[in-house]
């Protein structure tokens, strides 16, 4: 026995759940920054921050990549839900990524940066209305 698939409302829901519990992620890590960080950062060894700026930027080239496969109207409905998950997934990994850089270093401004894009990324939600129709046909 296999369950009823749910409807494009109840996707709906979900992805606005995980949306919102993202933008409680990232609005936790920018108060914690806030109150946290310091004036005078503690540098990172070179090779741990070129590491963490590579995440940091393969985390925002993702979030920017599924957030084009969730905008496209031609895509199915569940391949947009799958995307608008990641999106929002990528946006609170590197949300979390700023706060552990800011309360390892210190670094005030660099995590708050970080949460800022992360907020940037979770705002805004395209609809998940229907899949188009092929062009040439009414």
């Amino acid at each position: 026995m296999s369950a009823a698939a749910p409807s494009l409302e109840d996707l709906a829901r979900g992805v606005n759940r995980v949306r919102l519990g993202v933008l409680g992620i990232v609005a936790v890590s920018g108060l914690l920054l806030f109150t946290r960080g310091t004036a005078d950062p503690t540098p990172l060894a070179a090779a741990t921050d070129a590491g963490v700026t590579t995440v940091v930027v393969c985390l925002a080239l993702g979030a920017i990549v599924l957030r084009q496969v969730a905008s496209r109207r031609a895509a199915a409905p569940r391949t947009r839900v799958r995307a608008l998950v990641g999106t929002y997934l990528c946006a609170g990994a590197l949300a979390l990524t700023g706060l552990a850089m800011g309360l390892a270093t210190g670094d005030r401004r660099r995590g708050l940066a970080y949460a800022l894009a992360a907020a940037i990324f979770s705002l805004g939600r395209p609809g998940l209305a229907a899949p188009a129709p092929p062009k040439g046909r009414p």
